[in-house]
């Protein structure tokens, strides 16, 4: 599926203007998140926004976990074109958790008014986001690890939350 990026993803540090992405059918779900950032909520594939937040959520947080070393390996041997795509990728995955479990697709163009409506945010988390998106360096790497650490928590205890609600 070849899909040109909607003008609401076309924002630094993830998209240009007129950008295009082609989602192979044999990816899977996080073979597309680090294929192109925000595929997902580009394509609308699966909508796990929808359906399925809490897992979709864990699996981008145990990515994100698992490919912090392979960003400071990139870090320390000086691949400075590897490191941001990297780590925009999981500046991607953070903004889509954050959407993802408050039920909404991402949308790039509102979204310190998007993030100010959540019911469930991490503290700080307007404030963070923004030092997150518009830095490239080592400080935005740790608060981007400290703010996937919060929402990893913050799913697990909106799961908790809405399945005691169902009993």
């Amino acid at each position: 599926m070849d899909k040109v990026v909607p003008l609401s993803f076309c924002v630094q540090p993830f998209y240009k203007n007129g950008a295009h992405i082609i989602i192979h059918p044999s990816h899977t779900f996080l073979e597309r998140q680090w294929a192109h950032p925000f595929s997902e909520d580009i394509t609308m594939l699966t909508k796990p926004w929808q359906t399925g937040a809490t897992e979709a959520i864990r699996i981008l947080v145990d990515s994100f976990e698992n490919n912090q070393a392979t960003y400071k390996a990139y870090f320390k041997e000086g691949k400075a074109k590897e490191i941001a795509h990297e780590q925009n990728v999981m500046k991607a995955m953070m903004v889509q958790a954050l959407f993802w479990l408050n039920g909404q697709n991402v949308d790039l163009m509102n979204l310190k008014q998007a993030i100010s409506s959540f019911a469930y945010t991490p503290l700080n988390a307007q404030d963070r986001l923004g030092f997150i998106l518009s830095h490239q360096n080592d400080r935005a790497f740790v608060q981007l690890c400290s703010f996937m650490d919060d929402l990893k928590k913050l799913n697990e205890r909106v799961n908790l939350l809405k399945r005691g609600s169902q009993l």
